[in-house]
């Protein structure tokens, strides 16, 4: 998958400013402890990487942690 999330990047996160996909996903590898692909490195800045090669139940996981970060 490799989603646009260029309008998540203008807002704050835990009173933190995130502008690039590069700050995203470390964000999210700290916070949530999810490892995603910035885009920057596909010529796609504003777009995140994410691989699915995992079980149903660790995509679940790995997601629900995503969205409880960036709530």
């Amino acid at each position: 998958m490799f989603p646009d999330v260029r309008t998540r990047l203008q807002r704050p996160v835990d009173g933190r400013r995130i502008t690039t996909s590069v700050q995203l996903c470390n964000l999210l590898l700290d916070e949530a402890v999810v490892a995603l692909v910035p885009g920057e490195g596909f010529g796609a800045p504003g777009h995140v990487r994410l691989s699915y090669a995992l079980s149903d139940e660790e995509l679940q996981k790995g997601l629900t942690r995503i969205v409880d970060v960036l709530q």
